[in-house]
This record gives structure tokens, C-alpha cells and sequence, in this order.
């Protein structure tokens, strides 16, 4: 509550006190919710009452320093846009360059480097790095060159420092071997971005007028005209047709191609066309689905005629199928009558070539222990087989 009462009550008077208490909490500070807190209230309020711009710069470091990751994206763009625009007027706006040119020098000694700030740095020592008389381009690049072997977090900060690099020689006029080095060691990086860069650095290592014309000093707020037309491409596209390349088409007249074809396709469905409605619903009880689909007549008859029931089966079968052919609309579920019952099977009697002996018992015999059983008589052609042999 009170460094909320301060935010409140900070002005142009007061901001230096103001910042400096709450920039001594972000130090000492481990709740990150609080330090996210004071980093927006300090970017804010510097940006607000800012007494002078090195006295912004030394801030928005040391925010960078200690809370890089908790920091906005915007914050940083404000400060570059300072430094490349400027104030209007161009003394001023020298020494401000050479001031953050001999911070973020004496920064780079540091062990430990946010990501951000870092980025920052190489962006600044790239481009005003020759503004400063007192230190050499040479020692700028190879500080770069130790500093681009530091672990980071972000691997987009080591293109950063290369591209710094880049602008270093070109300003310079040669290419240093600790630069060539490096550039031949991160060819091999993850980073497709890093490995393209690399390249660049020694392709225009070996045409420095090629590389100062492509890479001007201080030319970052230089506006230039975009050919959109791309004209100086056409002798590359006549090249390239006559080997048998397509015409390009333009993304209206895609538009248009695309909406033509469709148009044919609701009349006329083509093979290679896409469907984008939906599909008829199914429904799983449709009668005349499942009649298609029922197995046929003939089909049921020879599965009867295979079965274990014979001759006798065949004949019940073919006619129970005759009264199921009937209705086609209708599943052929009954093609057999009931036949089994509680009491048993209860279908006709099969008229076998000798019917099967009625089994009589004879007397009960009384055994041993004078327990009794009787014992069955033995059919009489069964009796006279055995009697034979």
C-alpha cells in the first residue's frame, strides 16, 4: 500500500526519490507478483517524468538487469526508438549515443546478463559504436565475440550479437579472425536463423564493398522505397517460364478461380472436388436397409440343407423359407418353427430304415448284499448276432 501511495503521489519533483525506493524493493524483492508490480510502475513513471534521458537509460538498465523477464516488449522498443529518432536536436542526441555506447561497454564485463538487456546492448554498440572516439571498433567486436559464448535463455539473443558483429566489420573494413571463428562455429548451430547469418558474415567477410554498401553507418531511421512490383525480378520469371515453370497467379484472381470452380462443382460433382456438407443421416432401423442386407432365400435354404438335421431339415426349411420369401420388407428371422419346448423336442418323427427297439426290463435281480436292479433285455437281433459269433 505505501509504494502504491507513492506511485500516486510521484511527480516531476520527487520521481528520482520515488524510483529509487521502489527500484530498492525490486532488488530485495523475491515475490514476483510484486516485482511485476513495481517493474510496470517504474517503466511508468520514468516514462512520465523522466528528468533527463541518460537518467531514463540508467533506469530502463536497471530494470533490465534485474527484472529483464518480467519487462514488456514495449519497453525496450522505447528506448531504441530514443535512441534512433532522437530528441531534434543532433548535439544532444550525439552524447546521449555515446553515453549509452560507454554504458553498455562497461555492461559487457558483467558475468551475468539478462537476455533482453544484452539484446539491447549489441542493437546500440552496432549501430553508435563508432560515435565513440575513446574506444576501438576492433575491442567492441571481440568483447561481442566472448559475449556470444555466455548461455542464454532466448536463442534469438545470440543472433543479436552476431548481427552486431556484422555491422562491426563492415564499419571496420575486415574481417578479424576471432570473428571468422565464431562465425565458422555457430555455421553448425540448431538455429536455422543463426546458421543464415553465419553465412552472411563470411560471404560479405570476403566482399567488404559489398557489406559496407548493404550495411550503411547510423542508417537504421533511413526510410527507403519498396519496389512492390518487384520489377527487378522479371528477366528471373521469363528465365524460369520458358524452362516450363507455371504463370503466377495473383490472390484475387485465386479468388476468383476457386469461386468459378465451385460453381461447376454444385452442378456437375467431380471426381477430384472436396465435399463440405454434411453427410445423409444413417439410420441403423431402416426396414429397407436392413432388408437389403438380410442374407437371401437361397442362402438360408443351402445352410439348412448343411445342417445337422438331414434330409428332415431341408424339407421343414424349404418351407418355412417359402413363407418368409413372402414378405421382403420384413426381416427372414422365422425361418423355422419352434421345435424345443419344456418338455423336449416336439418336432415330427423321422422314419429311419429300422426303428430303434423299445428297451424292456426284465426282472430285478437281487445281488450279494440284497440290493436290487434290473437289468435291460436285449433286442432280438442283437441277441442273435452275438449267438452266431
Amino acid at each position: 500500500k505505501t509504494l502504491a501511495l507513492l506511485f500516486k503521489m510521484t511527480n516531476q519533483v520527487n520521481v528520482s526519490a520515488v524510483v529509487e525506493k521502489m527500484l530498492y524493493h525490486l532488488k530485495h524483492s523475491n515475490d514476483q507478483y510484486l516485482r511485476a508490480d513495481l517493474v510496470s510502475k517504474i517503466s511508468e513513471l520514468a516514462e512520465r517524468f523522466a528528468p533527463s534521458n541518460e537518467w531514463y537509460l540508467q533506469t530502463l538498465n536497471t530494470i533490465f538487469e534485474e527484472a529483464g523477464d518480467l519487462c514488456k516488449r514495449e519497453a525496450s522498443h522505447n528506448l531504441i526508438r530514443l535512441l534512433s529518432e532522437g530528441t531534434g536536436e543532433e548535439s544532444v542526441d550525439i552524447e546521449l549515443k555515446k553515453f549509452a555506447v560507454r554504458t553498455y561497454i562497461d555492461l559487457c564485463q558483467k558475468p551475468l546478463l539478462n537476455d533482453t538487456l544484452v539484446q539491447i546492448m549489441c542493437w546500440v554498440l552496432g549501430e553508435y559504436a563508432y560515435l565513440e572516439e575513446t574506444i576501438e571498433l576492433e575491442d567492441v567486436a571481440s568483447a561481442l565475440c566472448d559475449l556470444i559464448e555466455r548461455p542464454f535463455n532466448q536463442q534469438e539473443t545470440r543472433t543479436y550479437i552476431l548481427s552486431a558483429i556484422i555491422k562491426l566489420i563492415a564499419q571496420i573494413g575486415e574481417c578479424p579472425e576471432q570473428v571468422r571463428e565464431i562465425a565458422i562455429k555457430f555455421c553448425m548451430s540448431q538455429s536455422v536463423d543463426l546458421q543464415q547469418r553465419c553465412a552472411q558474415l563470411l560471404a560479405l567477410a570476403e566482399d567488404m564493398e559489398t557489406a559496407q554498401a548493404v550495411l550503411p553507418v547510423d542508417a537504421s531511421y533511413e526510410e527507403f522505397d519498396v519496389d512492390s512490383s518487384l520489377r527487378f525480378l522479371d528477366g528471373f520469371v521469363q528465365k524460369a517460364l520458358q524452362n516450363g515453370a507455371r504463370q503466377y497467379v495473383s490472390p484475387e484472381n485465386r479468388t476468383s478461380k476457386m469461386s468459378s470452380l465451385s460453381e461447376i462443382g454444385h452442378h456437375k460433382e467431380t471426381h477430384s472436388s472436396l465435399r463440405f456438407d454434411a453427410y445423409e443421416r444413417h439410420d441403423p432401423y431402416d426396414s429397407s436397409r436392413l432388408s437389403s442386407n438380410t442374407p437371401s432365400s437361397a442362402h438360408l435354404s443351402s445352410h439348412v440343407h448343411e445342417s445337422h438335421l438331414g434330409s428332415t431339415s431341408e424339407t421343414l426349411g424349404t418351407s418355412s423359407l417359402n413363407q418368409s420369401s413372402s414378405s421382403s420388407e420384413t426381416l427372414g428371422l422365422k425361418v423355422a418353427k419352434k421345435r424345443w419346448g419344456d418338455e423336449g423336442y416336439q418336432g415330427p418323427t423321422t422314419s429311419l430304415t429300422s426303428p430303434p427297439q423299445q428297451h424292456s426290463f426284465s426282472q430285478p435281480i437281487t445281488s450279494a448284499s440284497g440290493s436290487s436292479y434290473s437289468s435291460p433285455s436285449i433286442p432280438s437281433a442283437v441277441a442273435s448276432s452275438s449267438s452266431s459269433s
